[in-house]
Order: C-alpha cells, then structure tokens, then sequence
C-alpha cells in the first residue's frame, strides 16, 4: 500500500464515519424523542433507563447500519472523489500517469470491505438480536398482547398462527396450526 492509497483510504473513511455517525445520530435523536416515554417507565432509576434505552436502540442501530451502509459508501465515494478533484489532485496524478481506475481502486476495495461487514451484520449479527427486534417500543416488556400472523413451518409443513402473542413468557394465545395433509384422527386444523 504507497502514499496514494493510504491518503485515498483515509479520505474515504473519515467522510464515510462522519456521514454515517450523522445518520445514526440523527435518527437516534429523532426516534429517542418520539419513543422516550414509552420506553421509560415513570418509576424507573436513571441506571436501569439507561439499560433499557442501550438494549432498545443498540440492536436496532446494527439494522440501521444494515439500510444506509450501501448509501453512505455511495455518498463517501462521490465525496472522496469531488474531495480530490476540487484540489486538483486527480489532475495532478492523471499528469503523472496514473489511471482513474488505479486512483479509484482503494475506494473500490474499502467499498467491498464494507459490504462484507454489512453481509456478515445481516446474517449473523442481526438474526442473533432477533427477538429484541420483533418487540416495538411500545411494548418494548414484552408483557401486553400482540396480534400475529401464520408463519409457514417448512421442516414440518405447518402453518402456525393464533390470536395473539405475549413476548415474555413466548405464548400464542388461541394458537391454530393447519396441516399440510391429515395427521392421522387429528383434523387438517386444529385450535386450541
């Protein structure tokens, strides 16, 4: 790695960390203003809303991360580049024999390395905090009723619904499972 792709990669990074932490923060604040009531409870201490608020917004910035990632590598691409062109510096390194692609090719590589870790986030760090992203911040206890929908059961063929869930204790209230094909006595659908 020379002079150019060090200074080039450094350029990338520091205008796609800064764009990145201003899209995070912004949403944060936006979100942490609309939801701050309904996620603090009146009789909580400050250590405990301060837990709450970590585990609430912490899984939800890896997904935040997994949606803007391939915008903000566009904008600090476009960014890096005009950077340098409003120098003069991709004249100067045209001038000296050195090609666009050659310029561009740490962009492309930091552009790549990114979307590696956005792949990595999406199939193993998102998946892990699943059932912290399936609670909405009004019932971020997971102790009031929420109405689901059937989820198709593919190793069983089983379709899997019911009324409504508690997120708690992980129950389906007036749960019905249709077979795919009769069990046996047991009808096609059976309710509890």
């Amino acid at each position: 790695m020379n002079i150019l792709d060090r200074y080039t990669t450094r350029l990338f990074v520091k205008i796609y960390l800064i764009a990145m932490i201003c899209m995070m923060g912004l949403w944060l604040v936006v979100d942490l203003v609309k939801n701050f009531d309904k996620l603090t409870p009146p009789d909580s201490q400050s250590i405990n809303m301060i837990n709450v608020l970590g585990q609430y917004y912490g899984v939800r910035l890896l997904v935040l991360f997994n949606n803007l990632s391939p915008v903000i590598v566009l904008i600090a691409v476009i960014s890096t580049i005009s950077l340098m062109q409003s120098k003069n510096e991709i004249v100067a390194l045209q001038s000296t024999g050195i090609s666009p692609l050659r310029t561009t090719k740490p962009l492309i590589i930091a552009s790549i390395i990114i979307a590696l870790i956005a792949a990595g986030n999406r199939e193993f760090g998102i998946p892990h905090f699943q059932s912290n992203l399936s609670r909405s911040a009004q019932n971020w206890r997971g102790t009031e009723k929420e109405s689901i929908g059937a989820t198709f059961d593919h190793k069983t063929d089983i379709l899997i619904g019911g009324q409504y869930a508690v997120l708690e204790n992980k129950t389906i209230i007036k749960p019905r499972f249709h077979l795919h094909r009769r069990l046996g006595a047991f009808p096609r659908v059976i309710e509890s």
